[in-house]
């Protein structure tokens, strides 16, 4: 998959964004097993939260007690959980 950088305009000012990527092309290049809904733990913040959406080849994690998303690099720092709370892949240290 080739990306794209495309200007935008935000607020008056200029800047570069990537062509948004589907949550399948971000398991397949990243390799993570990332879905809507799933469970992560976020281990630098060691918070939990739940995958919403993608944007820019990131996750969309809403952690637990917040009122908004932010974006997460999918491999960094975050194990992703299955149904059970039981962590099925890692990533980072």
């Amino acid at each position: 998959m080739q990306v794209q950088i495309l200007p935008a305009v935000f607020w008056g000012y200029w800047f570069a964004t990537e062509v948004s990527m589907s949550m399948e092309s971000i398991r397949k290049a990243r390799g993570v097993p990332a879905k809507r809904g799933m469970r992560v733990h976020y281990k630098y913040g060691k918070r939990f939260g739940v995958i919403r959406s993608t944007w820019a080849g990131y996750l969309r994690i809403l952690l637990d007690g917040d009122k908004y998303a932010g974006c997460y690099h999918p491999t960094w720092q975050l194990d992703y959980l299955d149904d059970d709370g039981q962590v099925i892949h890692s990533t980072g240290d």
